[in-house]
Parts: structure tokens; C-alpha cells; sequence
């Protein structure tokens, strides 16, 4: 019996760290989705402000949104 205690302590922590891991993510995320909202904001705000469109850019580039990123960043050079 102590010895399945033993076997079964890690697995027990590593399911928590996946856990917090994930729940990492979503807050990650979520702040992400409100740096997006915050950035098309001031783009709608001022569309030739090149700042806002190159910070855009960065957070479609986190969440791995390449083709959004290229966008972006073309609209910031123009």
C-alpha cells in the first residue's frame, strides 16, 4: 500500500502543475483577446496610427494568427 502511495504522489503533482499550466494559458489568453479589442479600438479611433497596427501585429503573432500578423504589419508600413 505505500509503495502505490508512493507511485501515485508524482502522478498527483504533475496533474496539478498541467492543471495550473493550463489555467496560465486561459488568463494569457483572455488577456490577449482585450489587448485585441484595446488595438482595434484606437485603430477605429485613428486608422493611420501606425503604433496600434504594429502592437496588433505582435499579439496576433503570440496566438500564432500569421496571416492577421502580415496584415498588420504591412498596415504599419503603409
Amino acid at each position: 500500500m505505500m509503495r502505490l502511495k508512493q507511485l501515485l504522489l508524482p502522478i498527483k503533482h504533475f496533474a496539478l502543475v498541467v492543471f495550473l499550466c493550463s489555467f496560465g494559458l486561459v488568463i494569457t489568453a483572455q488577456a490577449d483577446v482585450i489587448q485585441i479589442d484595446e488595438y482595434k479600438r484606437a485603430i477605429k479611433a485613428d486608422p493611420k496610427n501606425f503604433l496600434a497596427h504594429l502592437e496588433l501585429g505582435r499579439v496576433y503573432q503570440k496566438l500564432g494568427l500569421y496571416e492577421d500578423e502580415i496584415a498588420e504589419y504591412k498596415e504599419a508600413l503603409r
